[in-house]
Formats: C-alpha cells, structure tokens, sequence
C-alpha cells in the first residue's frame, strides 16, 4: 500500500474555477491548501512497470526487479526469459 503524503492537496481538473482552491480551469494540476478533511471518492494507484529489454535483463535477479506489461511478477528467470521470447 502507498501514503497519501498531502492530505490537504488534490490534484484535479475541472472546468469551473469555484472548484478550485486557487483558480485556474480546465488543467490536470495540483491544488495545494484547502482539502484537509475530503477523501477522494476513489484513488488511483500507480502500476509500476519494468519490462524486461532483453533475456540478458533477466539473468541473475534480474528477472526479480521486471514485470509483464500488466505489472504482474515473474516466478523465476525462465518464466522472464520466456515472456521476452514469446509475450507470453
């Protein structure tokens, strides 16, 4: 699980400057202050991707610092090698 580090900061777009701590409309940027006490209806994660470039990426440990393109782990260094090779 992550932090939320700024509990009183949002990042958000909208096309009504009233929404906005501090003006501005209709770009995606962080509005810095006034949202101590409001929690996001939802948060949105941050999927860390690492594909690997090359088999070679997966010798050693490497295969343990890569990822699938949905994020997802391998189990060991061929599994990595494999999905170089194949997608799969």
């Amino acid at each position: 699980m992550g932090s939320f580090p700024l509990p009183d900061d949002a990042y958000y777009n909208t096309s009504f400057a009233g929404f906005y701590c501090h003006g501005g409309v209709g770009v995606f940027r962080l509005d810095a202050g006034c949202w101590t006490g409001f929690q996001p209806a939802f948060r949105v994660a941050a999927l860390a991707i690492n594909l690997p470039p090359s088999p070679d990426a997966c010798k050693g440990n490497g295969w343990q610092l890569c990822t699938r393109a949905d994020g997802s782990t391998f189990k060991n260094q061929g599994d990595c090698v494999q999905y170089v090779n194949t997608g799969k």
